[in-house]
């Protein structure tokens, strides 16, 4: 539970550095000059991504695995009766929660106390939640992000509106276990069951993206070679060069939002495409490279 948050978190770390953070101007070193250069794609993204949050509860473990099976294969029926390419379709492991000592508290008043906090009520036995995240792909075609936010919206309402975890079937008990936060991070602060994420996703062939970091190069050469002619100085070889990239297009001004997509990625083990140019929000997606070299004075 802690490692996949903190995955989350140091992903986040990773790859904020280069867009929050711009690369430092052309510099002289003890050991030459060094510069830096930036490279971006920008595009309409071709996929929706959605992830949501299913489980099953009972009196026993076997009991709660056995409606969690039987959830899983009512959400994929759905899903691809939705419309989502079906070698998409996907569960996570299934995890138990684990409560902290806020939700323990909580969930004991609410077993002794009636509605609205009135008259007590008789404790009911014990219950057992385990839970999945269940992920899967649209095909977007979109010529402007006019037509993306309306092709996206209606596919999301659609989605939100199909009640994927069934919590409208609910018990009081099965709800009252949902509420007490999510088995992927502890404190609550994940996935809610049924309440899907989404990620919009252009995938860079790599011809592009190798193209992106020659432009990047040959800015961070130029910039370089600014800093040497302002020194009176000639550039000598190059000694070091760098590249790094970031397709993740988000501010982060919604921390909340990007952990629970970042909790969701990394409990299937994580971003398999280093070409994704990915944004949580329907709209141009956007891939950056950065490229920082270092060269000898002539």
């Amino acid at each position: 539970m802690h490692r996949t948050f903190l995955i989350a978190i140091l992903t986040l770390g990773f790859i904020m550095a280069p867009q929050g953070i711009a690369p430092a101007n052309a510099q002289e070193t003890a050991s030459g000059i060094s510069g830096t250069g930036t490279a971006t794609i920008k595009r309409l993204p071709t996929v929706m991504r959605a992830y949501v949050q299913i489980s099953g509860e009972g009196k026993t473990l076997k009991e709660a695995l056995a409606k969690l099976k039987e959830r899983r294969e009512s959400v994929k029926k759905k899903l691809a009766g939705l419309g989502a390419v079906e070698e998409s379709i996907a569960f996570d492991d299934p995890q138990m929660p684990r409560e902290d000592a806020r939700s323990q508290m909580e969930r004991m008043m609410r077993a002794r106390l009636g509605p609205n906090g009135g008259a007590p009520r008789p404790a009911g036995p014990n219950m057992v939640r385990i839970a999945v995240n269940a992920h899967a792909e649209w095909p977007i075609t979109a010529k402007s992000v006019d037509d993306l936010l309306l092709a996206s919206v209606e596919l999301q309402d659609k989605i939100k509106g199909a009640d994927l975890a069934e919590n409208a079937k609910a018990s009081l008990a099965e709800q009252e276990l949902r509420e007490e936060g999510d088995p992927f991070e502890e404190g609550g602060q994940g996935m809610r069951p049924g309440e899907p994420s989404f990620t919009f996703v252009a995938r860079i062939p790599s011809e592009e993206r190798a193209s992106a970091m020659a432009d990047a190069f040959k800015k961070a050469k130029a910039n370089a070679a600014e800093v040497a002619l302002a020194a009176g100085v000639g550039l000598g070889e190059l000694s070091r060069v760098a590249g790094q990239s970031s397709g993740v297009s988000e501010d982060y001004s919604d921390e909340y939002r990007y952990f629970r997509q970042m909790n969701a990625m990394y409990s299937r083990g994580g971003n398999d495409d280093p070409g994704e140019a990915t944004s949580l929000s329907p709209g141009m997606v956007t891939f950056n490279v950065y490229v920082t070299v270092s060269f000898s004075i002539k």
